[in-house]
């Protein structure tokens, strides 16, 4: 094969070294190409799952045509995030014994240092989302593959090749496929880059094991702070663990004092528990909800308990690949169980209510509410599984690395398929119970009320986080947006409330081409006489109260959350890309294009003059099967049921 012949590919051009490259390469009048960046599962440098852009210098050489660009829509790429994500979920537990026997006197240390064999749960979960970044890549490096058949592609793939190859082998140790790569080849250059950056990595990580130990025994020099004589007591722990989210002043409704009716659940009972130092406008307003606040300790009050990290230092082995992040896994469990340990020496209480938890950390903390005989509770919050977007011609069950390992007692969920979707993980919680959207409990359902024909219709308007190349684009997001002024100029009778999902300063970063071009169509929104644009800190179910329609981008909570309470509500698919999913099977739950946007709005506007807007959704195990804006209080009754069931804690 002569040198012409081949084709050098990056996947990224982050980095300086791989820029370097490219200049060399050209030095050569090879051929250069550039992957267009798109979502994907195994992209972990800055915002988890988006791609680095392409710096204004490689841009420079794009535009000169001097480097080519391998688009997006040569790899189809829509479907690899999910792939990646359903398949390893369904690789885990068969690779999981190969991985334990080359990490065996890792997964050992874990489970005694953690005094509990659910320690090994942490192993599981993070060789399952191993196991997604290592099918997206795969995927990626076979779909170029096809794209340059009779070619030699030598490729610079952004993440480790060391991981790829580690866990091709664990996967072919268990009797599955993988890429066949005949025509392509990891670059020499990529291999050596990714073995000194694993030996640094690990040379840091064992310097910070000397650190810590060296550390520890200053702090154990000091004497030791007064503890209280004896712990407070409460019956229900509330967790804090997003601060931006829970704290937002303008939406307190959805705070850690939702389940506070000083009827079933008084606010006595109620403690807040902090997971971070939190900034002063958020520590004020969780301290003025007047109840007790606890905070877990901090970075540097751990590091008296890492002298365990001398047992870990012995076992890390510079040649093994993932020896070093499991190390970090293991010391992160242990002050994590650390951290729980002693706030229990301040507080008690019977249970813990959390959501948004499903990173390794809560495998260690479940550990530490074992043995304080303290139950957990997790909640669905939001519609953010893939399960809604299930291709239902296809053989994808949107399963994800997430969901799997749940270490919870109880979880609360929206409605019976999502049940069966938690269950289908493996890990899944021990008890899954059916309580509706909890949100829909702040909408009151208006929806029999018909508004006098001179008032403006109110149309509320959800957008979401939008994709680079991927399912929920840019491209959808910009036509959604130019889809709503144009029913806003079409509709003169109505008024349209928009609320942004993110802050602004995130679409440059997410998307630095399209990005700017669907803030200046917020910004054209603004402009116009009946739309009113709110900001992500605005109350959703504040906006959703005094509106006559939710219209979401699919799949939304908002649009979920309005149907829950029985107010008009759909979803519209601005390019017709969903057809096929879950949701566009229910009738009239999902609309598609603009023609299909306006004819809905149309036949609703039309009910209202009439005075009998229809809000009676079919029966389906897809939606609430309760829709009575009664599922926090049926929280509140499983608690109390729960409490009352439940032995005293000592």
């Amino acid at each position: 094969m002569t040198p012409d012949s081949k084709v050098y590919i990056f996947e990224s051009v982050a980095s300086r070294w791989q820029a370097g490259l490219i200049r060399w390469h050209k030095r050569f009048n090879r051929e250069v190409w550039i992957v267009e960046p798109f979502h994907a599962f195994h992209h972990a440098s800055g915002i988890r799952f988006y791609p680095q852009p392409i710096s204004p210098a490689i841009r420079d050489l794009i535009d000169n045509r001097h480097i080519q660009v391998l688009t997006a829509k040569q790899l189809d790429p829509r479907q690899i995030y999910a792939i990646a994500a359903d398949r390893a979920v369904g690789l885990v537990e068969k690779i999981y014994p190969y991985f334990s026997e080359q990490n065996r006197s890792l997964a050992h240390l874990s489970q005694m240092l953690l005094n509990s064999s659910e320690g090994e749960k942490i192993f599981r979960k993070f060789l399952c989302e191993q196991l997604g970044n290592f099918l997206s890549i795969d995927m990626v490096m076979e779909r170029i593959q096809s794209n340059f058949h009779n070619r030699r592609v030598i490729f610079y793939p952004a993440s480790s090749p060391w991981h790829w190859l580690f866990l091709r082998r664990l996967i072919r140790k268990g009797h599955e496929k993988t890429a066949e790569l005949k025509g392509l080849s990891i670059a020499m250059s990529a291999w050596l880059w990714h073995f000194i950056f694993k030996l640094v990595k690990s040379i840091t990580t064992a310097g910070k094991l000397v650190a810590l130990c060296g550390i520890n025994q200053l702090v154990r020099l000091m004497p030791p702070k007064d503890e209280p004589a004896s712990a407070r007591s409460f019956k229900y722990g509330v967790y804090v663990i997003s601060p931006r989210r829970q704290l937002r002043i303008a939406q307190d409704i959805r705070g850690p004092q939702f389940l506070i009716d000083n009827r079933l659940i008084q606010r006595d009972e109620v403690v807040f528990i902090s997971r971070s130092r939190l900034q002063p406008q958020q520590k004020a307003y969780l301290e003025g909800l007047g109840n007790a606040t606890y905070y877990l300790p901090g970075k540097w009050q751990t590091v008296s308990h890492a002298f365990q990290s001398l047992s870990v230092l012995s076992l890390l082995k510079f040649h093994r690949t993932f020896q070093t992040r499991l190390v970090e896994l293991i010391l992160i469990s242990i002050a994590e169980q650390y951290k729980w340990r002693t706030l229990f020496q301040k507080v008690r209480f019977d249970h813990l209510i959390t959501h948004g938890d499903f990173g390794i950390n809560h495998i260690a903390r479940a550990v530490v509410l074992k043995e304080q005989r303290i139950t957990s509770w997790y909640f669905v919050d939001s519609m953010n599984t893939l399960i809604n977007f299930q291709d239902i011609n296809g053989h994808l069950s949107g399963k994800h690395p997430f969901w799997t390992y749940l270490c919870y007692d109880h979880l609360l969920s929206w409605h019976e398929k999502l049940s069966e979707y938690f269950r289908s993980h493996p890990g899944s919680p021990q008890q899954i119970h059916l309580a509706g959207c909890l949100w829909a409990d702040h909408i009151l359902n208006r929806a029999a009320v018909a508004k006098k024909t001179t008032e403006p219709f109110k149309i509320a308007v959800f957008d979401t986080t939008y994709s680079q190349n991927s399912f929920t684009s840019y491209e959808e997001g910009i036509q959604f947006t130019k889809d709503i002024i144009r029913l806003a100029d079409d509709f003169p009778q109505v008024q349209i409330s928009f609320k942004e999902k993110r802050y602004r300063q995130i679409h440059p970063r997410l998307e630095p081409k399209l990005g700017p071009v669907l803030l200046k169509l917020y910004d054209q929104m603004a402009q116009h006489e009946r739309i009113r644009v709110f900001s992500h800190e605005t109350d959703s179910s504040e906006l959703m109260d005094n509106c006559d329609l939710v219209i979401s981008f699919p799949f939304t909570s908002t649009t979920f959350e309005a149907m829950s309470a029985k107010r008009p509500a759909f979803w519209h698919d601005p390019i017709g890309l969903y057809k096929s999913t879950p949701y566009a099977q229910i009738p009239q739950a999902t609309t598609h294009g603009y023609e299909g946007l306006s004819t809905r709005v149309r036949e609703i506007l039309k009910q209202n003059q009439e005075g009998n807007i229809r809000c009676d959704y079919p029966a389906s195990d897809w939606m609430d099967p309760f829709q009575d804006g009664r599922a926090i209080h049926r929280f509140r009754e499983l608690l109390v049921k729960s409490h009352s069931a439940a032995p005293v804690t000592v």
